[in-house]
C-alpha cells in the first residue's frame, strides 16, 4: 500500500484504535498488496465514541455490548440488569477501550 493510502487511512480512522497501536498498524499496511487496499480502506470500524453514548444510556440492556458483537456477555449482563449496576458502572469506563480493542482484532483478521 503506498503511503499517501496509509496517510489516508490513518487520519480516517485514528481516533477508531489505541494510540499505541497505530504505528503497529502503519508499519503492517506498508506491506499490504496493492490488490487488498480497496478492502481495507472500505472497511468501517466501530466507534469508539458510539459505544460510550450506547453505555451511558443504554448500558443497563447490554446495548453497547451488542453493538461490540460481545453477544454471550451481552446476553449475560442484560439477564442481570447490567450485572445488578456493577457492570453497568464498570462498562462506562471501559466503552472506549472495548471498541478501540473490537477495531484492532477487525484490522488484525484483515492483515493476516
Amino acid at each position: 500500500m503506498d503511503k499517501s493510502t496509509i496517510d489516508q487511512f490513518i487520519a480516517a480512522n485514528s481516533s477508531n484504535f489505541k494510540e499505541e497501536d497505530l504505528q503497529s498498524i502503519i508499519t503492517r499496511l506498508e506491506n499490504v498488496p496493492d490488490h487488498r487496499t480497496d478492502e481495507i480502506m472500505s472497511t468501517s470500524f466501530k466507534s469508539p465514541v458510539l459505544a460510550l453514548v450506547l453505555s451511558i444510556f443504554l448500558g443497563e440492556f447490554a446495548v453497547d455490548r451488542f453493538y461490540l458483537g460481545k453477544t454471550g456477555t451481552a446476553i449475560a449482563k442484560l439477564l442481570t440488569c447490567g450485572g445488578f449496576g456493577i457492570w453497568y458502572i464498570i462498562d462506562l469506563f471501559l466503552a472506549m477501550g472495548n471498541a478501540k480493542e473490537c477495531n484492532a482484532e477487525k484490522m488484525e483478521e484483515l492483515l493476516k
